[in-house]
């Protein structure tokens, strides 16, 4: 997997430009984490695109059908794959755009924190395409929690976290979030709700409170065919602006334009 990756304000920024399996992304997303040795933990941003897959969680795996489910989403071109973080079944692809914050961290460094400093980046990278964020969870939509992103009340996109120790003992977190540029949100529902179907769960999402950002009002314009590319370019411009940031304030020192909502609890 060919990807770009520079040094700036003290964090590594990698870019994956082009669409990769999943299995691909995740295990560069762990090798990252792996590099921090206690003695040169350069926390990391990894930006990359997969081909369709379905994450799942561990409870979900304990469902009373999975593995037939699995076969099925298999066949209809939806793989499913373990995730290590919590939450719920959650659809990529290349229409999806997967951003994840890679570091050590100390002993005072909370989940909140960490889920505020990604999602400051994302309101910040969204408002340049003239998007409103909101944080919040929003319900009816797959995964949801507490730190979702929202577009007039409807999910644009979704965070989870990992806590861990790698293989050289560093305690390290990934904050990881999935942000829908431009997959059709009856898709993505219908991939949600046929896994949990065939593995019987009583689970649903609702296509009706899911968007992207291509149905978002001034997108059309501001990229073309090409949009994806172009916010996760755009991630780059805006980790690029940290400087020297504190590390557990990520993007803290970026100017927030006022019409975007701040994280809350």
């Amino acid at each position: 997997m060919q990807s770009s990756a520079t040094i700036k304000g003290g964090r590594q920024i990698v870019l994956v430009p082009e669409v990769c399996p999943v299995e691909i992304g995740l295990a560069h997303q762990q090798n990252l984490a792996d590099e921090n040795t206690g003695r040169s933990a350069v926390p990391a941003l990894l930006i990359w695109r997969c081909a369709p897959a379905l994450l799942v969680t561990r409870s979900e795996t304990r469902l009373p059908r999975f593995d037939g489910a699995v076969a099925a989403m298999q066949a209809a071109g939806w793989p499913v794959l373990l995730r290590k973080s919590g939450g719920g079944a959650c659809p990529l692809g290349p229409g999806t755009v997967q951003v994840s914050m890679i570091e050590a961290v100390s002993s005072d460094a909370t989940m909140n924190a960490k889920y505020t400093a990604l999602a400051r980046l994302l309101q910040f990278t969204l408002s340049t395409f003239q998007i409103v964020c909101q944080t919040g969870s929003v319900a009816g939509a797959f995964c949801p929690g507490k730190y979702d992103l929202s577009v007039q009340g409807k999910k644009i996109a979704g965070m989870s976290q990992h806590w861990f120790r790698n293989r050289c003992g560093v305690r390290c977190v990934i904050t990881a979030a999935s942000v829908n540029i431009e997959e059709t949100p009856h898709v993505l529902a219908d991939v949600v709700n046929r896994f949990y179907s065939s593995a019987g769960s009583p689970l649903r999402c609702q296509a009706a409170v899911l968007t992207n950002l291509r149905l978002c009002a001034a997108a059309d314009h501001a990229a073309g065919s090409k949009l994806a590319s172009a916010v996760m370019h755009q991630l780059c411009s805006a980790a690029d602006m940290l400087g020297e940031s504190n590390r557990e304030d990520f993007p803290r020192n970026l100017s927030l334009p006022s019409l975007i909502s701040q994280p809350h609890d």
